[in-house]
Formats: structure tokens, sequence, C-alpha cells
């Protein structure tokens, strides 16, 4: 497997290299707390979210302590970019300072790439505007590969909510068309239409159309940050009409699951009994992210012969 540069879309990767990274996370998923390695010993790597994050920010920072590396927090509220430093010129000076890798989350879609076009620091794209979110969809798809039997072209996947302003349905469904999956799509009518859509995904103008015949779910949560404009007019309709109620999960196939990428809205995109029930596999996710990124940190790095 041929080391990447930079991670910055789900395009990036072969399918080749996303099995070989499946199957390193695999190995440290069995290993759990013994997964434990020297590939960043002595190293450090910068954590630059210039927006919140709580999964994403937290699971980098374990993954490369677990490498025997140094995660440093960039903090915007106590850095230059409170003395009129642009964003760029933040991310270029630490970058001046020989990391091992940084790690970008950035509310644009455009920063990171043109950070990327200069870099010869590997750059891990952690969520660029509503463009991509590139490790959850390997997140996502390695947990539906462990959740769904005999994943692969016959799967049939749900997604619900917010597919426009979504930087990690993007990043999914791009991998999951590689993939042959079939993908169906449900949600308001303003927010399921963006021009990226495979011509293979199927629009259904009810979750309840399709949701008897699915492997599963992975519902979204509504951007309202990214979209002031299109703001639900009323929380209570959207749970009725999209949301993963009781009732509706109560439709799925015996053996179906429900993902959701996080944060989540109880009451509004799922239902606090489906998040937390036996066919949630929401905190299988969060875990997964540990090793998944390690998988990554280590591919980065060393690549594979």
């Amino acid at each position: 497997m041929s080391k990447c540069a930079h991670l910055i879309t789900i395009a990036d990767l072969t399918l080749s290299q996303v099995e070989n990274l499946f199957r390193v996370a695999t190995s440290y998923t069995h290993q759990g707390y013994s997964a434990v390695t020297d590939v960043l010993r002595g190293k450090s790597v910068p954590l630059m979210f210039f927006e919140s994050s709580t999964r994403t920010r937290i699971s980098f920072e374990m993954a490369v302590g677990r490498h025997g590396g140094t995660p440093l927090n960039f903090r915007t509220r106590s850095s230059s970019t409170q003395k009129g430093e642009s964003d760029l010129d933040s991310v270029r000076t630490v970058a001046a300072m020989d990391p091992a890798i940084i790690v970008l989350r950035h509310g644009s879609t455009g920063l990171i790439h043109e950070f990327a076009k200069e870099s010869k620091v590997p750059l891990i794209n952690a969520g660029n505007g509503a463009e991509e979110h590139p490790t959850q969809a390997l997140i996502d798809i390695f947990t539906l590969s462990n959740s769904v039997d005999n994943f692969g072209p016959k799967s049939k996947i749900l997604f619900i909510g917010d597919i426009e302003h979504s930087r990690v349905a993007r990043s999914d469904i791009s991998l999951l068309s590689r993939l042959g999956v079939q993908i169906y799509i449900s949600g308001p009518p303003k927010l399921v239409h963006p021009s990226w859509l495979p011509s293979s995904a199927i629009i259904v103008s009810s979750p309840d159309e399709i949701i008897s015949e699915v492997d599963a779910v992975v519902a979204l949560r509504i951007q309202m940050e990214r979209h002031q404009s299109t703001l639900l007019d009323s929380k209570d309709q959207y749970f009725s009409e999209f949301g993963l109620t009781v009732e509706r999960a109560k439709n799925m196939r015996a053996e179906a699951v429900v993902l959701h990428p996080g944060p989540f809205n109880r009451g509004i995109e799922i239902a606090s009994e489906v998040a937390d029930g036996p066919r949630s596999r929401i905190l299988s996710q969060v875990r997964n992210g540990l090793y998944i990124r390690m998988a990554l940190i280590e591919f980065l790095i060393e690549g594979s012969q």
C-alpha cells in the first residue's frame, strides 16, 4: 500500500487502501487498550480545529497518544488569529515547526485545499465546510462492514436528513457508491438534491417508502449553522416526517442497524429509545473512530510495503 501525502477527500484513497486501513483498524479493535505503538515517538501532531468538535478531536488526541506522540491542541481564542493573523498563516506557521502530521478542521471549503497544495507535512482533513469529512466516512463504512451481514454491492443504505449541507453524507456516499452499495436518500425536499449525488442514488419522499427494505439507516444532523435561511419551521414536524421514531424503527428489518455520526439531537433526528436501543451502532462508531484514526496515522507515517 503506497503512502498518501494527504487525506483531503475520501477519493484520495483507493479501495485497496481502504481495505488495508480496515484490516489494521480491526487488529487494533481486537487489541483494545493494548493497541499501543511507537509510530509517533518523539513527534508532535497539531490538531488545528477552527470549528468545535468533541468526537473527532478527542479521538485524534487519543490516537496520537496511543502511537507515542504528543497531540497539540490549537485554540483559536488564545492564538494569534485574535491579533489579526489569517487562518492560513496560522496553519503555515505551525507547519514550519516540522510536525509529523497536521489535523485540520475549518469552516470553509477552500483553506484546506489551498494549504495542501503547498504543504510538505501530511495533512488530514477533519472536516472542511460542507464539503468532506473523509475520516468519518472511513469510520461509518467500517462500522457498517462490521454490522451488516455480507456488506457489499447487494447492501441497501438509507440516509435521512440534511444531505445538502452534510460533509459526512458527501464522503460516506462517495465511498459507498464506489463499493457498489445501493443508496437511498430522504429528507426535506430543499435539503436532498445536492449536485454531487451519484446518479445511482434514489431519492424517496418519505423514509417509510423504503425503511422496511434497507440494511441500515444513517440519520444526519440538520446543519443549521450552514443554512440559517432554511431553518426548520417545526422540529416536531421534522421528527414526525423524517426522524427515526420508535414506530419507524419498528418497521425496519429485524437485523437492520442505525448509525448517526453525531452529534445528534434527541427527539428531532432520532428518538432516545432508538439511539440507545439494540439497533444503534452510534457508540460503535465513536469507538471505531479511535482505531480508524490510529490506522490512518500509521499509514501516513509509515505506509505499507
